[in-house]
């Protein structure tokens, strides 16, 4: 039996049939090709050069034997990544873009390509750490009672309020203590 190779380029379109001339756009469409080829075939996905960000896919023992390889002479770059559009300068100068999903956990990214470089990302503070001053000498609770901090006052003093907030893997649960009451009413 002839081998079959699906082409994918990033110029390609997942309407086409995965050749050469008319390759596909993404992985997973190349590997819904490649299945319908059937297992009992040789079978390969042909990867021509240009950079990919959305290259997830789950290959199964349906797929054994078949082999991924970038085009000869080719360079394909896999980031895994989505690429980001509808950036904005604000009046700070600053360039931002709203990510949905990211405020939600529903994803992360690590990285940030701009114009095919990596780039930065912003961070607060720009340099080195923020010095925490607060004193947390509440007993450590267990994760089976949802961790962090004992959620008890840090002295007897009633002079002393407690501002409590929530960050995830930072500090979890905390206390922060302050002298001055005005802010509590």
């Amino acid at each position: 039996m002839k081998k079959v190779s699906i082409h994918v380029s990033p110029e390609g379109n997942d309407r086409n049939n995965g050749t050469a001339a008319q390759p596909v756009a993404h992985f997973q469409a190349a590997l819904v090709l490649a299945r319908q080829a059937g297992a009992g075939r040789e079978r390969e996905i042909v990867v021509h050069g240009g950079d990919y960000f959305d290259v997830s896919i789950e290959i199964g023992p349906e797929d054994s034997g078949l082999v991924i390889r970038a085009a000869p002479g080719e360079r394909p770059v896999l980031y895994g990544g989505k690429p980001v559009s509808g950036w904005v300068r604000e009046s700070n100068g600053w360039v931002s873009v709203e990510l949905p999903g990211v405020k939600d956990r529903l994803w992360d990214f690590r990285s940030l390509l701009v114009n095919g470089r990596f780039a930065p990302r912003a961070r607060f503070p720009e340099c080195g750490a923020i010095r925490h001053e607060s004193l947390f000498d509440g007993r450590w609770m267990s994760s089976t009672k949802g961790g962090g901090i004992e959620n008890r006052p840090l002295t007897s003093s009633p002079r002393c309020g407690f501002v409590r907030r929530r960050f995830r893997r930072s500090f979890r649960s905390g206390q922060c203590g302050t002298n001055d009451l005005s802010c509590l009413g």
